[in-house]
């Protein structure tokens, strides 16, 4: 039998190959092999500036992954020993953090008062919602400076020494000349009466006055050149 004809009634050898998945048609492309299937057909990206840099927190455990996910937390230095780390915003280490983003959580990191600088390392701190503050040291305006030293310099200033001595005299001589506080103590300074329990509770007073200084030797005469 002719050999052409054997070929031709030779029946097909099945080919295998590797399937790669179901890959669903559109979506968007970005950098790094990214696809994006949004939920609505008319979708566009909200324009705003991207970080420059991301904080990085693993958020589940590294046990029962494939060695293939286990080799990228790995080499992001978010294994089991490290949980934190901070990444550039670019399109190579995008492409990993899209292969394990079921296993971390990804913030963009702002600077709300400025970029840090060398200096600034001992300085700064890194937050949880992403914001990169940094403490630096302040100093205070040449204003504030002349009017602390205008204060402290001030003749008429009271300070808490002059309140004590001030309060103390008042109260000694509530009732009048402390000389003369047994005889001047049913009225006030000013000349009013005072109330029956007021002057008993005076009384009391000017006695436990009376024996304190006794026994601290001091007299209650002298109060007043004494202050």
């Amino acid at each position: 039998m002719n050999r052409n004809l054997l070929k031709t009634f030779t029946p097909i050898q099945p080919i295998f190959c590797r399937s790669k998945g179901y890959k669903a048609p559109g979506g968007l492309r970005y950098p790094g092999g990214i696809t994006y299937y949004p939920r609505h057909p008319d979708h566009k990206d909200p324009e705003y500036t991207p970080s420059k840099l991301f904080r990085v927190e693993r958020i589940r455990p590294v046990k029962n992954n494939p060695w293939w996910l286990k080799t990228i937390l790995k080499e992001l230095k978010i294994d089991e020993e490290n949980r934190v780390t901070v990444v550039k915003n670019i399109p190579e280490i995008n492409a990993r953090l899209w292969k394990i983003k079921h296993l971390i959580k990804v913030t963009p990191i702002t600077f709300p008062y400025g970029e840090p600088s060398e200096n600034d390392i001992n300085h700064t701190i890194l937050k949880e919602n992403g914001q990169c503050v940094v403490t630096k040291t302040l100093t205070p305006h040449q204003s504030q400076i002349e009017a602390l030293e205008n204060f402290q310099s001030d003749k008429t200033k009271m300070d808490s020494t002059t309140i004590k001595n001030d309060s103390r005299y008042k109260w000694n001589i509530a009732f009048g000349d402390p000389t003369k506080a047994h005889k001047s103590i049913a009225q006030y300074c000013d000349g009013s009466p005072v109330s029956g329990t007021l002057k008993h509770t005076a009384e009391v007073v000017i006695f436990l006055d009376n024996l304190f200084d006794s026994v601290n030797g001091v007299c209650t005469y002298n109060k007043k050149k004494l202050i």
